[in-house]
């Protein structure tokens, strides 16, 4: 069944915030693993936080109480997973990760960051659908005031 068909109950529930996690999980391996980059603290450090702020943002986007608010969130998490893809250049440029290590990363990190901007439109969507039926019952009730009165 696909994602929009059934209810969303938490977060959990989003294949875009389980597979952020999966992304975080690659980078703390990678960051763990290789000698060179894990010897340059700064950049592991940034890149970790860049990974888990993916999945932190989709969360808390998600448990605020309005549309309107989650979009904000899910664009803060987009902005992270470029974030992310652009460290992973740096880190393969200064000779820390490999091509193959790199480009598997950059991929990943590249689907998460289009599953959210697939998200961030069906939340747009939903978001004007329900601003056009809030006009709606507005109108209506004015003509029903107007009608009384």
């Amino acid at each position: 069944m696909r994602e929009q068909e059934q209810k969303l109950r938490t977060f959990e529930d989003l294949q875009v915030w389980q597979e952020a996690i999966a992304l975080a999980q690659k980078i703390y391996q990678i960051t763990r693993e290789s000698e060179d980059l894990s010897g340059d603290r700064s950049l592991v450090d940034q890149l970790r936080r860049a990974s888990v702020s993916i999945s932190a943002n989709v969360s808390e986007g998600f448990e605020r109480r309005s549309q309107k608010e989650y979009l904000r969130f899910l664009s803060i998490a987009k902005g992270s997973a470029g974030e992310v893809r652009s460290l992973l250049s740096v880190a393969h440029a200064v000779g820390y990760i490999d091509f193959k290590t790199f480009w598997q990363l950059r991929e990943d990190s590249l689907s998460v960051s289009k599953m959210l901007g697939h998200h961030m439109k069906q939340v747009e969507r939903r978001i004007v659908a329900t601003e056009k039926k809030n006009a709606l019952v507005m109108r209506q009730r004015q003509g029903r005031y107007r009608n009384q009165h």
